[in-house]
Formats: C-alpha cells, structure tokens, sequence
C-alpha cells in the first residue's frame, strides 16, 4: 500500500477539494444577507422568545440563542480542559503512534 503523503491519487483529491478565500468570503457575505433578510424584512416569530425577569427577548435567528455572558468557575474548568485537549492532540496524533495495519 502507497503511503498517502506520497500518492499521485491523495494529492489530486486535496488539491480538488480546496476552496478559495473568495468563494469563503461570497458563502459567508450570502448566509450574512439571508439573515438580515429574515431578521429584518420577513421578521418570522417562528422561535420562542427567552421570557426572564418579566422581559420578553427575541432569539436570535438564525441560531436559537440568546446572548446572556456569565463568568464562572465551570467556564474556567471547561477553558482548562479544552487548553489541555489542545496541547496533547499533537502528541495523539502522531503518526508513530499508529501502525500500518490499523489502515488496512
């Protein structure tokens, strides 16, 4: 079995699969202008509001979410741990790590 790095196939497929930045940009800039559409054009009351405190507040389309920030502890634990997963994940991903009869 050829090595994937070195395989005329492999190549051509990544190279197939590449998307340039202005097409990115066009996708984005399109999803950004169907939302503003819906958010202020046909303004559809399809999600249900977030009711705290006697205040009604609306989700924000397209996402069902509402922007309430809170600083706690289990926000550090959970940045501590995301920066430990991060850290480690180059040494799990090592290619030495794994033999060649898990690929075939």
């Amino acid at each position: 079995m050829k090595n994937a790095r070195t395989s005329g196939a492999a190549s051509d497929e990544l190279t197939a699969l590449r998307v340039s930045l202005k097409a990115c940009l066009a996708v984005a800039a399109t999803l950004a202008a169907l939302w503003l559409f819906d958010l202020y054009v046909l303004r559809t009351p399809v999600l249900t509001p977030f009711v705290g405190a006697g205040v009604k507040v609306p989700a924000l389309t397209p996402i069902y979410a509402f922007w309430s920030p809170a600083i706690t502890a289990r926000m550090a634990w959970f940045a501590a741990a995301a920066l430990g997963f991060v850290a480690i994940a180059v040494h799990l991903c090592r290619v030495e790590r794994t033999s060649a009869r898990a690929f075939v």
